[in-house]
């Protein structure tokens, strides 16, 4: 396959708006790459939103990972104040945050 044969997309598909989903949007955005994520719930959070059909996680779920080592480089757990481990709503309200943050 030469090079001029490589087709380039106009516009990238991110799929899910959950931990992942989210920091390639932010990263995509901030690079001037056009994309659509698309997420097919009603909110964001993917499998840590228990409000939707799809989130997994228990009533009683927490991090397993302390926040001091968890989250994104660019917008580190602890400065939420958040306690150690924290449970999936908190979780949720650091994605949303993230989010918003970045746009």
């Amino acid at each position: 396959m030469t090079q001029s044969s490589i087709s380039i997309p106009d516009r990238y598909c991110i799929i899910g708006a959950g931990a992942s989903g989210l920091a390639v949007a932010k990263n995509f955005k901030q690079r001037g790459i056009p994309f659509d994520c698309l997420e097919r719930a009603s909110d964001i959070g993917g499998l840590w939103n228990i409000e939707t059909p799809y989130g997994t996680v228990y009533e009683t779920t927490h991090l397993v990972s302390s926040i001091s080592s968890t989250g994104y480089d660019d917008f580190p757990m602890e400065d939420a104040d958040y306690p150690e481990y924290p449970n999936h709503r908190l979780v949720l309200a650091y994605f949303r945050k993230y989010a918003h943050k970045f746009g």
